[in-house]
């Protein structure tokens, strides 16, 4: 590791994605308050500036690239300090404006969503408005814009990791939580089966609110 560009403004619980020569941060809470702010990461010059607010203030969200052309940023649930959210934003990064995306099926927050094709985000477990963490996902279909049930993960997961391995067959889902357990077991998604079946053990041991992330483009 080498030291990175700093950061506008403190952020625990926040959320990225990348696209089109850019990594939007979304959100997050600095102390007790949770933001609505955002800010993007030039990778060219490797600066962040000030991006456009969110409708809601959103901690513990998640966010994915939606489409093939990496133009359109999705962030989705998180709390906004009463409440865990269903809804969902759209980020046109041609015009730095959001716009309202779709429901989702349930509030979640501390999920993960990873982009699996041009077609399809994954959102992936979490808490909800109870007090046990979800082992149900969400699938949505990019062309019509609308959440459906996705398959159910083994374990119960909030604060866990998902990324598209890089053969393009599958995603990891790796770590999380259930209550005081931390996970360090991980779950394969077949995107043939849709279905998820174990994956490789954390060499590093239980990781609860981990992320996880292939590889973006990085210059030099």
């Amino acid at each position: 590791f080498a030291p990175g560009p700093s950061l506008g403004a403190r952020r625990a619980g926040c959320a990225a994605a990348a696209g089109r020569g850019v990594v939007v941060v979304f959100g997050g809470r600095d102390r007790g308050t949770r933001l609505d702010t955002t800010e993007v990461l030039d990778l060219e010059h490797r600066t962040f500036g000030p991006g456009p607010r969110m409708a809601s203030r959103r901690s513990l969200c998640a966010a994915a690239a939606l489409g093939d052309g990496g133009g359109r940023l999705l962030v989705l649930g998180g709390q906004d300090g009463s409440r865990a959210l269903s809804t969902t934003e759209v980020l046109e990064l041609a015009s730095m404006q959001f716009s309202a995306g779709p429901m989702m099926g349930c509030a979640r927050y501390s999920c993960a969503a990873v982009q699996l094709d041009s077609r399809r985000v994954l959102v992936v477990g979490g808490m909800g408005d109870g007090a046990a963490p979800l082992t149900s996902t969400e699938v949505l279909d990019v062309e019509i814009m609308e959440f459906r049930p996705g398959p159910r993960l083994a374990k119960p997961r909030s604060g866990c990791g998902a990324f598209r391995l890089p053969s393009g067959r599958g995603a990891l889902v790796v770590g999380g939580a259930e209550g005081e357990t931390r996970h360090r077991t991980t779950e394969f998604l077949d995107f043939e089966t849709m279905q998820f079946s174990p994956g490789p053990p954390l060499s590093g041991g239980p990781r609860g609110a981990c992320a996880a992330s292939s590889s973006c483009a990085w210059p030099g």
